[in-house]
């Protein structure tokens, strides 16, 4: 879930034990007893009289006090049962919209298959123009379960023969990006960039991490990228990488190399905003590494098939 912008502190202030005597009808029915038990005892009939009237009226507090506490109880459990039917149907209504939408995506998906497998997408353009959509429905679906604008791109891996050649001389560029974006992050997709000089690629890529997750870019202690000024258009990110086991293709590398993953690229998320380590963002990025796993089959069929067309 997202930081919250203003934060304040609500002292809490616990009773007393001299309160809860005060409060309790159970303490009032008790003196009630007891000042019954001391008119009986009493040799003076005024102070019978005084001591019954007394009597009388803490019994009259003590049924007020406890009608007061069973109906604020049920008050307070109406009240209960009533968020706790708005919250689930909240959610309800929350994951039916994600259900809806991962439909929608699935159907894109399929027909960007089929396009590919019948040779109608016949350049890395006409590939990305397609992506754009994938990435737009990524963005509604991922809006809905970190309730926050977010943007998706796909990038992928400026090599040639990505298993083969250095690693610190690959370079990235953006496929596709999502339609809920401004021109100027267009503008700054143009180029390849080194993947050793941004972080997030580079701990996927070189490090060997699996992923890169960060709630704050801020608060990390050494965050690198190519994109100038990058504060003002995102502060959290979640990188994937587009890949495969190596031991599921054909695919061997030479010069040393030893990856366990054939990658061909990334997709990626972020967000103006910040959020906590919360159960939300975490889901958030193992969910998305299933998006870029589906997205691996898309991009190794349509390089298949520009393989097959230079033979």
């Amino acid at each position: 879930m997202k930081k919250p912008k203003n934060t304040s502190t609500v002292n809490k202030t616990e009773d007393t034990w001299l309160d809860r005597i005060v409060k309790s009808p159970y303490i009032h029915l008790g003196l009630a007893i007891l000042s019954i038990f001391l008119a009986i005892n009493t040799l003076s009939d005024v102070f019978k009289i005084i001591a019954i009237i007394v009597a009388g009226f803490i019994v009259i507090i003590a049924i007020i006090k406890y009608t007061s506490s069973q109906e604020t109880k049920e008050r307070l459990e109406k009240e209960s049962l009533k968020r706790y039917e708005q919250f689930k149907y909240a959610y309800q209504k929350r994951y039916e919209q994600i259900f809806k939408h991962l439909r929608d995506y699935q159907r894109e998906y399929k027909e960007i298959s089929a396009l590919i497998n019948l040779r109608k997408i016949n350049t890395i353009d006409d590939l990305g123009d397609r992506f754009k959509n994938l990435c737009t429905k990524i963005e509604i679906i991922f809006k809905i379960i970190l309730d926050s604008e977010i943007s998706a791109c796909v990038k992928r891996i400026e090599t040639d023969s990505i298993m083969n050649r250095d690693v610190n001389s690959w370079e990235v560029k953006t496929l596709a990006r999502g339609q809920i974006n401004d021109g100027d992050r267009y503008e700054n997709d143009a180029k390849a960039v080194l993947i050793k000089d941004n972080t997030d690629f580079r701990r996927i890529t070189i490090d060997g991490d699996n992923f890169f997750s960060a709630p704050d870019l801020l608060a990390l202690h050494k965050y690198n990228n190519t994109t100038k000024n990058f504060e003002e258009y995102y502060r959290s990110a979640i990188v994937v990488p587009i890949r495969i086991n190596r031991d599921l293709t054909n695919i061997k590398p030479t010069n040393n190399t030893n990856f366990d993953y054939h990658i061909l690229g990334f997709l990626c998320i972020d967000s103006v905003d910040t959020f906590n380590e919360s159960e939300e963002f975490s889901l958030a990025t193992h969910f998305l590494k299933s998006f870029a796993d589906s997205l691996y089959h898309l991009l190794e069929d349509f390089l298949r098939h520009q393989l097959d067309k230079l033979e």
